[in-house]
């Protein structure tokens, strides 16, 4: 495409595409913030040349400052990056709690059950220790709980006394 800067006429107002929008900007139709954004459209490219523009017009402790602003965006990205990486972490922490816990739960009525079906304390440990995460000592303690919580259980059909 071969654009004839002098022969563009349009003006800033009646812009209709991103190809109207460039050759304004290449004419040199910023002048304003307001001339920025309607040569600009808001299309994310104009908007950067616009701004690459008015940096080389800066003094130097103009452009330190402009600098001291890029880092400053680039720090909060990098901020809300780390916090979001945060909360995943401790997401998937909670998850897994959550899961260890109703895995538990799971594990303890199993015991439960085979308590109430008359299976061996001893037996039942045998088969929660080859096929756990839990060691002895907690597998004793769920077979104690689920024997005390079986011997507190009322009947659900009372045995008619003699």
């Amino acid at each position: 495409m071969f654009i004839e800067i002098p022969k563009f006429d349009k003006r800033i107002d009646n812009l209709q595409n991103n190809e109207e929008r460039w050759c304004a900007f290449l004419r040199g139709d910023v002048q304003t913030e307001e001339d920025s954004e309607k040569v600009s459209g808001h299309d994310i490219y104009i908007e950067k040349a616009i701004d690459q523009l008015k940096s080389c017009n800066y003094t130097e402790e103009q452009m330190d400052e402009y600098r001291r602003d890029l880092i400053q965006i680039a720090n909060q990205n990098v901020t809300e990056i780390q916090k979001q990486e945060l909360w995943k972490k401790e997401g998937k922490e909670e998850a897994k709690k959550e899961f260890d816990q109703k895995n538990k739960e799971r594990k303890r009525r199993k015991i439960s059950n085979r308590i109430a079906d008359g299976l061996d304390p001893d037996n039942i440990k045998k088969i929660f220790c080859d096929d756990s995460d839990y060691d002895e000592t907690e597998i004793d303690n769920m077979i104690n709980e689920a024997s005390e919580d079986n011997r507190t259980k009322k009947p659900l059909i009372e045995q008619p006394e003699e």
